[in-house]
């Protein structure tokens, strides 16, 4: 019999955030924008609906989020949704994890937490969609040099979700990754394993991508990720899918 009409609605929707701080001197971050084509490239290829936002503010974050779960909303419980972030990220006093928005960096917790995203919010956001998984991954283990002081700390503490999310870190939590300025070798393993034509786990990749970056890195740095979703979600997109 005929098939059915294909959904108008993708049910694999990527966010890819990539900041560059121009503005920010010697602390500009040259090579972000690569890194996100790169994954928003390689995603695309996995059957995902792409939108990549270069110099995101504040507001061009939240709005960009606001995009990603209508998208799933409207894809319904089998869609499964993605978010990129290459930049900058500050932890408060070893809890609270902040999202650098493109624009002037902070340099005091007060201003981390007036025009930083946290992630947290984040999170929670998303999760009131109606995906089956949403999986974060956050690709800013840099620092500058008032990171360190005042509770400032470059590296991102532990998260845990409450259910149906992944959260990955570049670096693994407290750390930070020895050159803040050149590619991401990060991105380069995610990127590349998920080409991968098997349909694995969300799990599998992660797994596969940290240990390529400790390899790449002798041990400098360690990706971590926790998960929260009970049920296997597989990667790539089905060629199938309707």
């Amino acid at each position: 019999g005929p098939r059915a009409p294909a959904s108008q609605n993708p049910l694999r929707v990527a966010l890819v955030f990539s900041n560059d701080y121009e503005a920010s001197g010697a602390h500009a971050l040259p090579n972000t924008h690569t890194d996100g084509e790169k994954v928003s490239a390689a995603l695309a290829d996995s059957g995902y609906k792409v939108h990549h936002i270069r110099n995101a503010g504040l507001e061009g974050f939240q709005n960009g989020l606001t995009l990603l779960q209508n998208a799933l909303n409207a894809a319904g419980p089998a869609s499964v949704g993605l978010v990129y972030f290459a930049g900058y990220g500050a932890s408060l006093f070893g809890e609270d994890n902040y999202l650098i928005p493109n624009g002037p960096l902070p340099t005091t917790e007060e201003e981390v937490m007036a025009n930083g995203a946290r992630l947290r919010d984040a999170v929670e956001f998303l999760e009131f969609s109606k995906a089956q998984a949403v999986i974060l991954m956050v690709d800013c283990g840099r620092k500058y040099e008032s990171m360190g002081t005042k509770g400032m700390e470059p590296g991102f503490a532990d998260y845990t979700a409450d259910s149906n999310v992944v959260i990955a870190y570049a670096d693994k939590p407290g750390t930070t990754r020895p050159d803040a300025h050149g590619p991401s070798v990060f991105a380069d393993a995610f990127a590349r394993r998920i080409r991968s034509p098997d349909r694995i786990d969300i799990n599998t990749v992660m797994q596969q991508v940290s240990g390529d970056v400790i390899a790449a890195t002798d041990n400098a740095q360690q990706p971590w990720f926790q998960t929260s979703v009970r049920l296997p979600v597989f990667f790539r997109a089905d060629v199938e899918e309707v």
